[in-house]
């Protein structure tokens, strides 16, 4: 899949700000689709507790896995930088509110870490070209699918300040990660049945009357929600090599994709396709 679109997305996955939907909204009302989130068709959702991936969250799966070092009082004023910003700002300056901060903190990463997170869910765009009716299937641009992909990125907060105002960015460890899957993983279509395509079509279209496109090709887009279970750290790399998916330095994990759910919407309320890894229940 295109890096910078996969980049790009992850930097502002929290507020949802995507690359290739820079748009302001006419101020049209929704208009749902006949079938509204696809749910009745593809039964309740496998995948029932996955952490959103956020810097919190990644940082704490770098305690989890011995990455940060609770002993490191840099590491956990990145952390509290993070995690409580207004914390920090009121306490920093403060001689005797910090240390405690500092203590605190670590005592609750020393008791709580082995309890942090290792599943987690990513939202990225892909965009959707023809519907094929004699075949059934969606297909999904060569740009944006992915073909025998076998190291995902699942987080990229890097940036050039920190996650409270006037602070540095983290360096204790990289801000990007990305996970080995073994087997390879593609998708370049989804199948789907002429009817409910047409719905899907529909709805994706009408989107896209209602906002206005600044600089961009109208792609039909779709919003792919991952699910990762991360089972162990495997490098820290520089980002050089064969492989290259960061600018600049990744940390890497070896982990399973269990699979994902695909949306019309960025609001994830009209769900058009999902795929169960086989492998999850093992």
């Amino acid at each position: 899949m295109n890096r910078h679109i996969i980049s790009v997305f992850l930097l502002s996955v929290v507020s949802f700000s995507v690359h290739a939907e820079p748009t302001v909204t006419t101020g049209a009302a929704e208009v749902q689709p006949a079938e509204v989130t696809g749910a009745s068709r593809l039964g309740p959702s496998p995948f029932v507790g996955y952490a959103p991936m956020t810097p919190v969250n990644l940082m704490n799966l770098y305690w989890k896995s011995g990455i940060f070092k609770p002993g490191n009082d840099q590491t956990i004023t990145e952390y509290i930088q993070a995690a409580a910003c207004d914390q920090y700002q009121k306490k920093f300056k403060d001689d005797f509110a910090w240390p405690e901060m500092i203590k605190t903190t670590r005592s609750y990463i020393t008791n709580h870490s082995q309890k942090f997170a290792t599943m987690f869910s990513v939202i990225q765009p892909v965009a959707l070209g023809r519907y094929i009716p004699d075949e059934k299937i969606f297909q999904i641009t060569d740009d944006t699918g992915f073909r025998n992909v076998r190291r995902m990125i699942f987080a990229d907060f890097q940036q050039t300040s920190g996650f409270c105002p006037r602070t540095p960015p983290p360096r204790s460890a990289p801000m990007q990660a990305a996970v080995a899957l073994g087997a390879g993983f593609s998708l370049t279509q989804i199948p789907m049945e002429p009817g409910f395509a047409r719905q899907v079509i529909d709805f994706i279209d009408n989107r896209m009357k209602r906002t206005e496109v600044v600089n961009e090709k109208r792609d039909r887009f779709a919003y792919v929600k991952f699910f990762y279970t991360i089972r162990k750290f495997s490098e820290t790399t520089d980002g050089i090599g064969t492989e290259v998916l960061f600018k600049g330095p990744y940390t890497l994990f070896v982990g399973r994709l269990d699979g994902y759910e695909m949306y019309a919407d960025q609001q994830e309320k009209f769900l058009i396709y999902r795929w169960v890894n086989p492998r999850k229940a093992q």
